[in-house]
C-alpha cells in the first residue's frame, strides 16, 4: 500500500503504512527478502522526505540483512538504495560509488531488472556530475533495454531523466541538423 500512496504523492500515508509493516517485520525477527525490501524501502522513503538520519540507519540495516540472507540481488538493491540516499543529499560522488558497487554486484546475478536500475542510477549521477553529452545515448539505450524487459516505468524514467536534468542546468545537447 505504501508504494501506491507514494506514487500518488501521499508521503504521510506512505510513511505510516510502511512504518507499520517495518515494525511488524522487526518484531518477528525473521530475516528474509521481504525484510530487506521493507526496511530498505522504508529507509529510501525516509531519505526522500528529508528524514535522512533515520533513513540511513534503515538502509544500513537492510544492507546488513541482505548480506545475512546471502542474496546478491538484494545486496545490489540495498546498495542502490544507499546510492539513492547520497543522491538525495546532493553527494553525487558517493552516490556514484554506491551505484557502481550495486552494478558490480547485480552483474553477478540473473536479475536484469536490478542491473538496469544500477545502470540508470549511474547514468543519472553522471548527468548530475555534468557529463550530459556522454550520458544521453546511454539513457536512450537503457530506455530501450527497459522496454525489452517489459519495464515500462523504468523505460519512461530513463527517457525523462536527461531532459529534466539538462533543463535545470541549461545544458541540453544540441540536435544535429541534417
Amino acid at each position: 500500500m505504501a508504494r501506491v500512496f507514494a506514487g500518488q504523492g501521499r508521503y504521510g500515508a506512505a510513511l505510516h503504512s510502511m512504518q507499520d509493516a517495518v515494525n511488524l517485520l522487526r518484531q518477528s525477527k525473521e530475516m528474509t527478502w521481504l525484510t530487506v525490501e521493507a526496511i530498505g524501502g522504508w529507509g529510501d522513503l525516509l531519505a526522500q522526505v528529508g528524514r535522512a538520519p533515520e533513513g540511513k540507519a534503515s538502509l544500513e540495516e537492510a544492507l546488513s540483512d541482505a548480506h545475512q540472507i546471502k542474496d546478491e540481488a538484494y545486496v545490489a538493491m540495498a546498495t542502490n538504495w544507499m546510492g539513492d540516499f547520497y543522491y538525495y543529499q546532493g553527494d553525487y560522488a558517493n552516490a556514484r560509488t554506491q551505484y557502481a558497487q550495486a552494478l558490480a554486484i547485480a552483474s553477478r546475478t540473473p536479475s536484469k531488472e536490478t542491473q538496469l536500475h544500477a545502470k540508470v542510477n549511474l547514468a543519472k549521477t553522471d548527468l548530475a556530475l555534468g557529463h550530459a553529452a556522454a550520458v544521453v545515448p546511454v539513457l536512450k539505450k537503457l530506455s530501450q533495454d527497459a522496454d525489452g524487459l517489459g519495464l515500462k516505468a523504468d523505460s519512461v524514467s530513463a527517457r525523462s531523466i536527461w531532459p529534466r536534468r539538462c533543463w535545470r542546468r541549461r545544458t541540453m545537447p544540441q540536435r544535429s541538423r541534417h
